[in-house]
C-alpha cells in the first residue's frame, strides 16, 4: 500500500506550488546488514509559505534511506547550505518534497508492477493443475474420449 500511497503523492507534487528554501542539514551514512549495504542521506531544509516557516526532511517519498548508492549524488546535489527548490501541498504546507521527477515515479510503478507479475505467477501456479484436473468436453477422468473429441493443456 505504501507504493500506492507514493505514486499517488507523487503525481499530485508535480502540481504543488514551490518555494525557496535552503538545507540547514545534511549527512551521509552508510550501515551494513546481512543483504548490502544501505544508504541513508539526511537532510533537513528550510522554507516559508506565506510568512510562516516550515521544515522539511525528505527529497522524495521514502527517500531516507536505501540500498541504492544514488544517496551519494543527493550528498552532491543537496550539500548544506544549498538553496532549493521545496514543492509543498497547498492544502497543508507542511508536508513538502524536494523532487517530483517521473523516473522516480517510474521506479515505483516498477515495484508495483513486479508485484503484481509476481502475484499473477503464483495465481498461474495454483490454477493451471486445478484447470487440468478439471474433465473436459465429454472426457472421463482416465481422458479417453466418451462421445466428442478432448482436448487437453
Amino acid at each position: 500500500m505504501t507504493g500506492l500511497k507514493s505514486v499517488w503523492t507523487l503525481r499530485r507534487a508535480r502540481f504543488w506550488p514551490k518555494a525557496a528554501g535552503r538545507i540547514v542539514r545534511a549527512r551521509l551514512s552508510k550501515y551494513e546488514d546481512a543483504d548490502g549495504d544501505i544508504y541513508g542521506y539526511t537532510l533537513e531544509y528550510v522554507y516559508q509559505v506565506d510568512g510562516h516557516g516550515y521544515t522539511g526532511t525528505e527529497i522524495f517519498p521514502g527517500s531516507s534511506r536505501t540500498r541504492h548508492s544514488r544517496m551519494n549524488e543527493y550528498a552532491g546535489r543537496f550539500p548544506e547550505d544549498a538553496g532549493v527548490t521545496v514543492h509543498y501541498d497547498p492544502a497543508n504546507p507542511a508536508f513538502c518534497l524536494l523532487e517530483t521527477h517521473p523516473w522516480i515515479l517510474s521506479n515505483v510503478c516498477l515495484v508495483i508492477a513486479g508485484g503484481f507479475c509476481s502475484f499473477l505467477g503464483i495465481a498461474m501456479l495454483v490454477a493451471v493443475p486445478l484447470w487440468n484436473s478439471v474433465s473436459p468436453c465429454g472426457c472421463d477422468s482416465s481422458g479417453d474420449r466418451v462421445a466428442r473429441a478432448c482436448w487437453r493443456i
